[in-house]
Parts: structure tokens; C-alpha cells; sequence
């Protein structure tokens, strides 16, 4: 008897320790935690993820519809059902040329208009460019951008190829968009990267590298773009993978506002890094609140694993973060695993997505999850070990992660494609360590507060900590006497929690400031003083 009630004791810690932990899929979203999609009538690729405040959720791609590939888009209510307030039926399609067309980048203004970027062919089949579509909330073309919505940009003067891989919206509305461009000699083409700034209505950035396009080039052959991400103060980060000597390194370029090189950062504004002994790359970047930039993709070691690399923000690994800035995850073992996305906590854990080879017969890939730690291990309260896979089917059924996303309840959406002939797939997983509200080790706030900055006066750096009761946007922002806006720390939705954020008056003269917290229709305001 008693050996009975010690193996029902186990069986149900064990239950509950699986309930207990981040990764669950969440089975409230469309019936299964998954929602596949058709957009066209085949080879649909979700490329990219954005949660809207509300928590809707846009994936953005390409479709093959009329012989040829088109912008494509679809969004989600909350429960994984389409949205039809979304272009009446949930899903939107746009071309740009005759020839194809995709998008592999979504990005969403502050009016709630959703900007799409990626590439299109030219007339004649020859060469492509970078290409953008701007929607209204409700899903119609926005006519007021470019021409009738759509913008393509040749960042190269001659004929070649040109592709846009990721977008961002600046604070000022402004659009960056990064990727590559063809640059031939003699018969040899040799791709760097590409970046261009457009102003809010789609024309050309003037003010940006003198005509609002740049290229950059390396050192090696091959230089490619793969993500942005623009810091609080305007500086402008590209994260990609550049050849060096006969592999692909981990490449990190800033920029300053006007298109310069930051000469402040790594080494004349680049840093590459070597994570494997072979081909690597990073295909996400975010920039944290403290200014430290993550990078994350895939490097090369005995197969291929995740790969994330943090760097302090003058662009040094750094060394608080696993053993030496870098960390690798091995889904399975000595498994071909492809990290293709990257979403930070409002905790600072990091959640890369991708793909996990299943069958080595038929080829084919699951949705992969892995979370790190701040410090840079793996979160043994996600998932197994800190690892998630997701099949779409059976051996046969291939689906790939391409991005990720957090919703406003802390749930972690991973997007992609699955199927033979590819459809939009989508899964969320619950993040039950953020919603714990009766957790003895971590109770929620129970009201909105922001607390005096420590040390107070201070020089030139001070700590600013702040509670949070519900989920939802927060803006943290630091004023002169005058009322004049310096700096913004937090601008982001949030969930409830304890946060601590860090504010340098290094550029700025000595004097009161004032800490001003919003969110949800409530402000608090705090005086600190910078003595210099």
C-alpha cells in the first residue's frame, strides 16, 4: 500500500511539474494550440509575426497565386480564429510586379497601420529589389504611401538583385528596411549589406547617407543583412552573417542616425564574431533596455545548433552572459537545427525559434522553441530543459519556425509554414511562470507605483524601479525642468511585474529631471537630480 501511494505521489508531482512549466502549448488557441492557414492556393511561407496591443496576432509572407509568388498576410483574433475585420475575410494579398513578389519582414506604426517588407522581381525576371506595402488596420492598401501603397527601391544602380529582409518603424515614423545587394565583379557576384531609410509617406530618406540608401561592405564575399533593430537613441543595428575566409561569421554593424558608421561600436562600427568551427549567422537581433544587443540564429558545429551571442553596447561579447557571450543549444542530439527567430521577455529571458530536423529519411522539420536564461543557460522552467518541439504531423509533414512574438499576456507565439504544398502555421504556448498571480514566490503587483530613483542626485548613472498591477503599455520617459522630452527608457507592452530600468545622464547637463511612468490611463511622476 504504501508503495502505491509513494508511485501515485510521483505520478502526480511529475503531472504537475509538466503543468507547472513554461512551453505548454496552449490548447485554447484554435482548439489545438496550432492554427494552419491557406492564403492562396499553394506554398504559402509565414515569414513574419507582430502582436497587436490588443493582442491580435499578424503573420506576414509570401502566397503563389496566379503563377507567381505575392505579399501576403493574415491576422489572428486572440482564440486563433481569423479575423474578419481584417480585409472582411482575415487574410490580405498584394503584388507589387507581374513577376513575384514576398514579403519576410512585418512591422506595425504607431496608428496601428502595418507596414510589410521584402522583395520583388523586375519586369523582365532579371534581377529584384527591395519592396514595401503599407496596410490600414482594417487591412486596405494605404494609397497615401508611395504609389498606390507600395514602394520598390534599386539600392544598386546597375542591373542585379537587391532584397529587403527585415524592417523596422522608428520612433519618428521613419521606416528602416536591411538586406543585401548584388555588387558584380567581372562575372563574380558578391552580395552587402543593404540598408534604406524612407520617410513616413514612402519617398526616399534624403537625410540618411545623402540619398536615404547605403551599402556596407565587410570583407568577404558575401555580406548579408538578415535583421534590425533601431535603439533608443536612433542608432540604427543590422545583425547578419558575413564569409570569412571559407565560413560565414556572426556579423553586427551600427550605424548612427545619418547613415554613418558608429564609430563607437566594435571596430569602426562592425563586430563578426565565430560561435562555430563552420558556417554561422545571426537572423535576429534586439537591443535590450540596459543597451545591450542579442543576436540569435544558427552556428555550425558538429551538425548545427541555435546559436545566441550577447553583446555589451559598445560591441564586446559579453562575458556576464554564459561563458563568453556566446551560448549554443543542440535541440537533439548532434541533430540539424536551424535558428530562424528571436523574441525577448519583458524578464530579459530570451525565446529563439526554429526548426528541428525529425526524419532523416523524408527530411522533413517540427517547430523548435529554446529559452536562455539573462545569464545565458538553459531555462529548465521551459518546457524540457529549456527545449520545445511542436510537430504539424507525421514523419511526412514537415513545419518550420520562422518567427516570434509575445502577447500581452506573456504567451509566446512561433510562426511559420507546415505541408507539403506550405501554409501559414502558427502555435502560442502559455507562459504560466508570468501568470502565477497566487504565486508565493512571485505575487503580482497589486497597484501601479513608480519608486524613487537610487541613488538620488546622482552621476551620472541612476537606477529607476516600477511596479505593474495588468498587462499592457507602458512608457517610461525622462523630462528637463522645461518639459522637454531626453530620453525615452521603456516604450513597449509589458506585463504585470516588478521592473528595473537604468538611466545614464552621461550626454546630458546637471540639473532636475523628472521621471514621468504611463500605462493603461494612469501616470506617475518622480523629481531626480543630476549633479555634475
Amino acid at each position: 500500500m504504501r508503495k502505491s501511494l509513494v508511485i501515485a505521489f510521483f505520478i502526480c508531482l511529475s503531472v504537475h511539474t509538466l503543468r507547472s512549466q513554461d512551453g505548454v502549448i496552449d490548447s485554447s488557441f484554435a482548439g489545438t494550440g496550432k492554427r494552419i492557414t491557406a492564403i492562396g492556393g499553394s506554398h504559402d511561407y509565414g515569414a513574419s509575426a507582430l502582436v497587436q496591443p490588443d493582442g491580435k496576432i499578424v503573420v506576414a509572407g509570401q502566397s503563389y497565386v496566379f503563377n507567381k509568388f505575392n505579399f501576403s498576410a493574415a491576422r489572428f483574433n486572440t482564440n486563433g480564429s481569423l479575423d474578419t475585420s481584417f480585409d472582411a475575410d482575415g487574410t490580405v494579398l498584394s503584388s507589387n510586379e507581374p513577376y513575384s513578389c514576398g514579403a519576410v519582414s512585418a512591422a506595425a506604426q504607431a496608428d496601428g497601420k502595418i507596414v510589410l517588407g521584402g522583395f520583388a522581381h523586375t519586369s523582365d525576371g532579371t534581377g529584384s529589389y527591395f519592396s514595401l506595402i503599407r496596410y490600414y488596420a482594417n487591412g486596405t492598401v494605404d494609397s497615401t504611401f508611395g504609389t498606390d501603397g507600395r514602394v520598390t527601391t534599386s539600392v544598386r544602380t546597375a542591373a542585379g538583385y537587391d532584397e529587403c529582409r527585415s524592417i523596422a518603424v522608428q520612433k519618428d515614423g521613419k521606416i528602416i528596411a536591411v538586406g543585401y545587394s548584388d555588387t558584380v565583379y567581372s562575372v563574380t557576384s558578391h552580395y552587402h549589406i543593404a540598408v534604406v531609410r524612407y520617410n513616413t509617406n514612402g519617398s526616399l530618406d534624403q537625410s540618411f547617407s545623402g540619398d536615404g540608401r547605403l551599402t556596407t561592405a565587410i570583407g568577404g564575399s558575401n555580406d548579408y543583412g538578415w535583421s534590425v533593430a533601431v535603439q533608443n537613441d536612433g542608432k540604427i543595428v543590422v545583425a547578419g552573417s558575413t564569409k570569412k575566409n571559407d565560413n560565414d561569421d556572426i556579423v553586427v554593424v551600427r550605424y548612427t542616425t545619418d547613415g554613418s558608421l558608429d564609430q563607437s561600436f566594435g571596430t569602426s562600427g562592425i563586430v563578426t564574431t565565430a560561435v562555430g568551427t563552420g558556417n554561422d549567422a545571426a537572423k535576429a537581433v534586439a537591443v535590450l533596455s540596459d543597451g545591450k544587443i542579442v543576436v540569435a540564429g544558427t552556428a555550425s558545429m558538429k551538425s548545427s545548433d541555435f546559436a545566441v551571442v550577447r553583446y555589451t553596447p559598445s560591441g564586446v561579447p559579453d562575458s556576464s552572459f554564459h561563458l563568453n557571450g556566446k551560448v549554443t543549444a543542440d535541440i537533439l542530439t548532434n541533430s540539424f537545427d536551424y535558428g530562424q527567430g528571436m523574441v525577448v521577455q519583458s524578464d530579459g529571458k530570451i525565446v529563439v525559434v526554429g526548426a528541428v530536423i525529425k526524419s532523416n529519411v523524408y527530411f522533413t522539420f517540427d517547430f523548435a522553441l529554446v529559452r536562455f536564461t539573462t545569464a545565458g543557460y538553459l531555462d529548465a522552467t521551459f518546457g524540457s530543459g529549456g527545449k520545445v518541439t511542436t510537430a504539424f504531423g507525421g514523419d511526412q509533414v514537415s513545419a518550420q519556425a520562422i518567427c516570434a512574438a509575445v502577447q500581452p499576456n506573456g504567451s509566446i507565439i512561433a510562426a511559420g509554414y507546415t505541408g507539403g504544398n506550405a501554409d501559414f502555421a502558427v502555435a502560442r504556448y502559455r507562459r504560466l511562470q508570468a501568470l502565477s498571480a497566487g504565486s508565493v514566490d512571485h505575487p503580482l503587483p497589486s497597484q501601479f507605483f513608480l519608486q524613487q530613483n537610487y541613488p538620488n542626485p546622482f552621476n551620472p548613472a541612476t537606477t529607476i524601479n516600477y511596479q505593474l498591477p495588468l498587462n499592457g503599455h507602458v512608457s517610461l520617459k525622462i523630462y528637463d525642468a522645461l518639459g522637454r522630452e531626453v530620453a525615452t527608457l521603456v516604450n513597449e507592452v509589458k506585463e504585470a511585474g516588478t521592473y528595473s530600468v537604468q538611466f545614464d545622464g552621461t550626454d546630458l547637463s546637471g540639473g532636475v529631471y523628472f521621471a514621468r511612468l504611463a500605462s493603461g490611463g494612469e501616470t506617475r511622476t518622480r523629481k531626480l537630480v543630476l549633479l555634475k
